[in-house]
């Protein structure tokens, strides 16, 4: 559910091993070689409990971030010579 549904329709339908066709989806022309398929597993809280606090730190870190940027670019005063260019 994380990629676009061109790639689902193809990677998830390729043997291992296979090269695709060309695919094109919103981001270009692709082509897919499916190296390995897994089963899914159910993680417990235990064993992904850092990774999904890094997550959430890291996605707050860019909110802010993003926050600040605009603040300063609020304030900005921009003034351009155009004699020089």
């Amino acid at each position: 559910g994380e990629m676009p549904d061109e790639f689902d329709a193809v990677v998830f339908n390729l043997a291992v091993g296979r090269i695709s066709e060309l695919t094109q989806s919103p981001y270009g022309y692709h082509i897919f070689r499916v190296e390995e398929k897994r089963k899914a597993t159910k993680l417990s809280l235990a064993s992904v409990k850092e990774e999904i606090r890094q997550t959430l730190r890291s996605q707050k870190e860019e909110q802010a971030y993003q926050e600040w940027l605009h603040e300063l670019r609020g304030r900005a005063t921009i003034e351009v010579n155009w004699s020089l260019l």
